[in-house]
């Protein structure tokens, strides 16, 4: 019980950083788009 915790809190962990990661890749193309304007 204890391993399979830990293994979904990494989960967890890797899903918010690819989130966040995710989220800034979409900024950035919208700043590009908008500048392109």
């Amino acid at each position: 019980m204890i391993k399979s915790i830990e293994e979904g809190r990494k989960e967890d962990g890797n899903r918010s950083i690819a989130d966040k990661i995710i989220k800034r890749l979409h900024d950035l193309e919208k700043r590009s788009f908008l500048l392109k304007d």
